[in-house]
C-alpha cells in the first residue's frame, strides 16, 4: 500500500452533490490519488484551498457565487501551488481561453468518460498541461487554419452561467431541458435568459440566437458521451 505522503491530494469543487460523491468515490478508487475535501460554491473554495493547499483542485466553472475561472485567478493570486483543472458543461472558446489564461492546467467537458480525469489529474502534476482529447480536432484545424473559431467580442459581459445557458439556447433546449441539465429551477434559467437579453440589447430570443453566432458568443458544441453521469 502506498503511504499517504506519496498521494495526490485532490480537492473538488462542484456545485451539484451528486457530481461530487461520484467524484470522490472514482478518484478514492485510483492508486496514489486521494480526496482531502470538496465544496459547492467559489468562495469557500478560495478559503479551503488556502488553507488545505492540495495537489490538484477540480474547479466546476459554473459555481453559485462567483464563478471558477475567478477562483482560478484568486489561486494564482495567492500563489498557491495548486494544480487547477477547469471542468466544464458545454465547451465554447471563451470558458477555455479564461480558465487556461487564469492559471487552469487543465480542462475536462463533464460530457466526457469519467478516466479523463484521472488522466487530467496525472498529467498536470506533472507540469504538463491537458486539454479534453474531444477538443482537439478543433484547436488543430484551428491551427491549421482549416477553421475559424468565432471571437468573443464581449468576454466578461456575460457570466459563465450565462454562457453556458446562452449555448443550450442555441442548441434549442427548453427551459426545462436547460434547468434540469444544470440543475436549477426553471425560473433560474427564465432569469437568466432575460438578464442576457438585457445585457445584449436584444428584445428575443430569435435575435439573441443570431447575435450570439455571429459574434462567436458560442461554438458549435461537441461529441457528448457519459462523464456527466458519475453518479448513478
Amino acid at each position: 500500500m502506498e503511504s499517504s505522503i506519496s498521494c495526490i491530494s485532490t480537492y473538488i469543487i462542484d456545485s451539484h452533490p451528486l457530481t461530487r460523491a461520484g467524484l470522490r468515490v472514482f478518484i478514492t478508487e485510483q492508486n496514489g490519488l486521494n480526496v482531502v475535501g470538496e465544496v459547492g460554491a467559489g468562495l469557500e473554495a478560495i478559503e479551503a484551498l488556502r488553507t488545505l493547499r492540495p495537489t490538484v483542485a477540480l474547479i466546476d466553472l459554473s459555481l453559485p457565487d462567483i464563478d471558477g475561472v475567478e477562483v482560478i485567478r484568486q489561486a494564482v493570486r495567492y500563489k498557491l501551488k495548486t494544480k487547477m483543472i477547469a471542468l466544464s458543461n458545454i465547451y465554447s472558446e471563451t470558458s477555455l481561453h479564461g480558465a487556461m489564461r487564469s492559471g487552469a492546467s487543465g480542462y475536462v467537458l463533464k460530457t466526457s468518460n469519467p478516466a479523463l480525469i484521472i488522466r487530467a489529474i496525472r498529467t498536470v502534476v506533472e507540469n504538463r498541461y491537458f486539454l479534453d482529447p474531444s477538443l482537439s480536432d478543433i484547436v488543430v484545424q484551428a491551427i491549421l487554419g482549416q477553421i475559424s473559431l468565432p471571437k468573443p467580442v464581449t468576454p466578461n459581459l456575460l457570466t459563465t452561467r450565462e454562457r453556458e445557458i446562452l449555448q443550450m439556447m442555441v442548441r434549442g433546449f427548453s427551459c426545462f431541458q436547460t434547468a434540469e441539465m444544470l440543475c436549477i429551477s426553471r425560473r433560474t434559467v427564465e432569469v437568466h435568459r432575460y438578464n442576457i437579453r438585457q445585457k445584449l440589447g436584444l428584445r428575443n430570443q430569435v435575435e439573441l440566437i443570431s447575435y450570439a453566432l455571429q459574434k462567436g458568443l458560442v461554438c458549435p458544441p461537441t461529441p457528448q458521451s457519459n462523464f456527466g453521469e458519475y453518479a448513478e
